[in-house]
């Protein structure tokens, strides 16, 4: 199994133990992941940070293969029979499935909020509930931070391939 796949897999494990934790927790909590916040369809709720993680993954297995998209989004919509086993077999390799071989609870909320059919075919839009002004204002705030890190780390990996750190534990 490649470096990928396995970091992929202890992801999935992770956020699955953190879902499970989190729904012992009173829906008002916050966590380094965010304001929990409602999702569209009546798919529940989410933590900011758990959300885009989600839809990040859902959206990149939609562009990166379709068709096991597809069979993830069956899955999701009880119809099981239209997944082959070697589908069950990619898509729990990649994390989107637990042992039971059924969605991890946070990939199902996202495929229920955010799969639309359009005319060019699947797509995967926000699947943030954003009603009030306080949730719109909490969405752009996590996104600006979430990206703000992100160029970050971005700058850190440059300067690492470029050899540019400099040695701070002196």
């Amino acid at each position: 199994m490649s470096g990928a796949k396995k970091r992929m897999r202890l992801d999935a494990e992770m956020r699955r133990l953190l879902e499970e934790r989190l729904k012992k927790k009173d829906d008002k909590s916050r966590t380094r992941a965010g304001p929990r916040l409602p999702l569209k369809n009546d798919s529940g709720s989410m933590e900011l940070g758990w959300v885009r993680n989600w839809e990040e993954h859902v959206r990149e297995l939609l562009e990166r293969n379709r068709e096991l998209y597809l069979a993830l989004q069956a899955l999701v919509e009880g119809h099981p029979e239209q997944v082959t086993e070697q589908q069950l077999r990619d898509l729990r390799e990649e994390g989107y499935l637990a042992r039971d071989l059924k969605p991890l609870p946070g990939v199902q909320a996202i495929i229920q909020a955010a799969a639309r059919e359009t005319p060019d075919g699947p797509c995967v839009v926000d699947p943030l509930d954003v009603r009030t002004e306080d949730t719109a204002k909490a969405v752009q705030k996590f996104d600006q931070q979430s990206e703000v890190r992100r160029e970050r780390r971005m700058a850190r990996i440059a300067r690492r391939l470029l050899d540019e750190d400099e040695d701070r534990s002196r």
